[in-house]
C-alpha cells in the first residue's frame, strides 16, 4: 500500500498472515494430523488428507473461540 507520494504507508505495510499459517498454529495442526494418522494406524497416502482435516479443525476451533470472545489479539 502506498501513499500519494509513492512511499509505503506505515499502516498495513507488513504482509498479513492467516491465523492458520502462524508457526504456533502450524504446530497445532501438525500434532493433530499426527494423531489422526495414529488413529488410522498410519495407513500410507493419507498425510495430505490428515493435514487438511486438521487445518479445518483448527479453523473451526478459532471460529468458536472468536464467537465466544476467547481469541487473543495475536490470533485475531
Amino acid at each position: 500500500m502506498s501513499n500519494k507520494a509513492g512511499k509505503p504507508s506505515p499502516i498495513n505495510s507488513e504482509p498479513q498472515i492467516a491465523a492458520a499459517e502462524m508457526p504456533e498454529n502450524r504446530q497445532w495442526i501438525a500434532e493433530s494430523a499426527y494423531y489422526k494418522a495414529l488413529a488410522r494406524g498410519f495407513i500410507p497416502h493419507h498425510d495430505q488428507e490428515d493435514w487438511l482435516e486438521a487445518k479445518k479443525d483448527y479453523q473451526a476451533l478459532l471460529a468458536r473461540q472468536r464467537k465466544n470472545g476467547l481469541v487473543s489479539l495475536r490470533q485475531a
